[in-house]
């Protein structure tokens, strides 16, 4: 009997799982793009949340060990979606900038 109610159990935490995680919506992928460092490709998307703000993801930072493998760290900046949805509002542009001959991104915003 108790392996049958442990059972019935597992089964109802895994059923009431399922539905919350169906409750939240994924965000939606607006566009894509993609950098090459090294021999390592980036994708780069730009998203809108459920609750209309918008991010878009950048290469912050690249580097390369002395066995050659490289490291990326991609960011978001999010916010406010600016007039046609396609950026936060307070994001002028993304520049790229190359250092020690590695690409990154510098975000450049209003504030």
């Amino acid at each position: 009997m108790n392996r049958i109610m442990l059972a019935v159990s597992f089964s109802l935490a895994v059923i009431a799982s399922a539905s919350n995680a169906a409750d939240q919506k994924v965000p939606e992928v607006l566009s894509i793009q993609h950098m090459t460092v090294g021999n390592t490709t980036v994708a780069l998307p730009t998203v809108k949340n459920a609750d209309g703000t918008v991010c878009v993801s950048y290469l912050a930072s690249a580097s390369r060990d002395k066995a050659g493998t490289y490291d990326t760290s991609v960011k978001q900046f999010c916010g406010k979606s600016n007039a046609n949805g396609s950026a936060p509002s307070d994001l002028i542009g993304i520049q790229n900038v190359e250092k020690d001959g590695m690409m990154t991104q510098m975000i450049i915003t209003k504030q």
